[in-house]
């Protein structure tokens, strides 16, 4: 656990790190900075961390991680990926956010060559074979939509937020092997995952060793997975088990709409939209005096005579079975946060306020 780390391509020992972090260069990038802080917190003789909740189970805040747990998580998910000493993986989230932290740990556990760039929704990614790098999915969708099929990157697992369909067809034309992923910052990064592509892609996620997964009686997912969260964590998603050692996310408790009476889970409809107009789209309530809320369907697309008429077509046709608010409204860009996930809080809050 204590290590030396290669990061882009340079050995660093922890009496290295935690003297440059004492007297940090002023020229030294953020990005870097917060990776070599990290470092030096790992170093410490703490047994915990204390890191900010992303609020996937309740508000953020922020909690005690045990590093022992940490370190299982890192150890499992290279073993899971068969990441051999020596091999490249590629961080390119933030290392303020869980996910960025354990792929720091990752490279310490294997004695992997880390190589770091700038967090940003279009990552530059160096011409290096890479055996293992994570995104965002709105990362991967905007390399591949720079003309950047990420050949030289054998396993990809994208985390913390749902993969739209739109970008899961597009995955299946990768060579690499790509990996949704499943867990929070109270597991240490993910817990189960489901391969998005080749020959026999996962329906469901595959929870790792270790890991229990049960649906209390409102139907939200639990984990007790003591090797990575001492307390079962108890999340607002909802779920399902199909068979044992299976799990499936069919949306949020705390993001269900009730209009005029009726709950709508918007995760069920923002796939079928997703699917049928290929962009991204969320289903938020807007406030409304007969209904209580307006089930509104927001496109993340500049607004065009045809694509409006082809999805109120859809609306039409889909408010059969749910209601709909039968006008659609489009933006530029969804607002996010700087690990670049789609903030849906705030999306919420900007349409309440109008």
């Amino acid at each position: 656990m204590r290590g030396e780390i290669s990061i882009n391509g340079k050995k660093y020992s922890p009496e290295h790190i935690n003297a440059m972090v004492a007297d940090m260069p002023v020229d030294m990038p953020i990005h870097l900075a917060e990776v070599f802080r990290f470092l030096a917190d790992w170093y410490s003789d703490s047994d915990h961390i204390l890191q900010q909740t992303s609020g996937s189970t309740g508000a953020p805040s922020a909690i005690k991680l045990l590093k022992k747990n940490m370190w299982h998580s890192a150890q499992s998910t290279n073993t899971f990926f068969s990441l051999s000493p020596e091999n490249n993986i590629l961080l390119a989230l933030p290392a303020a956010y869980i996910a960025g932290k354990m792929m720091i740990l990752r490279a310490l556990a294997g004695s992997l060559n880390l190589h770091v760039v700038p967090p940003s929704g279009t990552p530059e990614i160096p011409m290096v074979n890479f055996s293992f790098a994570a995104f965002v999915p709105m990362q991967l969708e905007n390399l591949l939509e720079s003309g950047i099929q990420c050949q030289h990157i054998e396993t990809i697992i994208l985390g913390g937020a749902e993969v739209s369909e739109n970008l899961i067809r597009r995955i299946g034309e990768l060579s690499s092997r790509v990996y949704s992923t499943y867990g929070m910052t109270e597991t240490c990064s993910h817990i189960a995952v489901r391969r998005l592509n080749g020959i026999n892609p996962d329906a469901f996620y595959r929870t790792l060793p270790g890991v229990q997964a049960s649906i209390d009686s409102a139907g939200r997912i639990c984990i007790n997975a003591p090797q990575y969260a001492p307390k079962i964590v108890h999340t607002t998603d909802l779920g399902i088990i199909p068979e044992h050692g299976m799990l499936g996310v069919v949306g949020r408790d705390d993001f269900i709409i009730n209009s005029g009476g009726v709950k709508i889970n918007p995760f069920l409809w923002e796939k079928d939209l997703q699917k049928q107009i290929q962009k991204m789209v969320l289903l938020i309530p807007v406030p409304d005096k007969r209904l209580g809320n307006r089930a509104v369907v927001i496109i993340e697309a500049e607004e065009t005579e045809a694509l409006r008429n082809k999805v109120k077509e859809i609306i039409i046709h889909l408010r059969k079975d749910v209601p709909l608010d039968r006008e659609p409204v489009f933006l530029s860009e969804f607002p996010r946060s700087q690990s670049f996930k789609v903030d849906r809080k705030a999306l919420i809050k900007r349409f309440q306020q109008t």
